[in-house]
């Protein structure tokens, strides 16, 4: 912030080894000309396609298959779904949310996308997602969020917004 800034002789960096610097660094920081970095862009495509990878493997089964087979049974009582047509709420749409998006299409879904940032044209590339408000989101199959932690988003989801969502739904958080 401007304080920390003020404080420091020779500050030329601020590296974040994680993703987005939102809510680390304040406009004091660039108007001081000191570069900020972060592993954002090369974090965000290997942590959706892990969300994608978890929602799938959650949806067929796979770590109630392995822990039966591993015992000795079938796994004859282990649910088993599809991401297939299913309806998907996203929340937030930044960076992984985006990629999130590309690995989704091949499982032809329904996307509702809350995100109040989002540019009009944020989602012509994707004709199986519409913006939607964030009811209609959390009403989904699967409800994964991406938006980034602010003081804004701190506190949006809480209990009673998760209660709306609809029974055996999959929440990646």
């Amino acid at each position: 912030d401007a304080e920390t800034v003020a404080a420091t002789d020779d500050l030329s960096l601020v590296a974040h080894t994680g993703g987005s610097v939102a809510d680390l660094v304040t406009e004091a920081v660039y108007d001081a000309g000191i570069e900020v970095v972060s592993a954002n862009d090369v974090m965000a495509e290997l942590v959706a396609e892990h969300v994608v990878g978890a929602t799938v493997a959650h949806l067929r089964g796979i770590p109630g298959l392995d822990r039966a087979m591993k015992a000795g049974g079938r796994g004859d009582d282990v649910s088993i779904r599809t991401l297939r047509g299913k309806s998907v709420g996203l929340v937030g749409l930044g960076t992984i949310g985006r990629y999130v998006l590309d690995h989704l299409g091949a499982f032809a879904p329904e996307v509702a996308v809350y995100d109040p940032y989002l540019d009009d044209d944020a989602l012509d590339d994707y004709p199986f997602a519409e913006r939607a408000p964030l009811d209609e989101a959390l009403d989904s199959a699967v409800v994964s969020v991406h938006a980034s932690r602010t003081p804004e988003t701190v506190g949006m989801l809480g209990a009673e917004e998760l209660a709306t969502m609809p029974d055996g739904a999959v929440f990646v958080n």
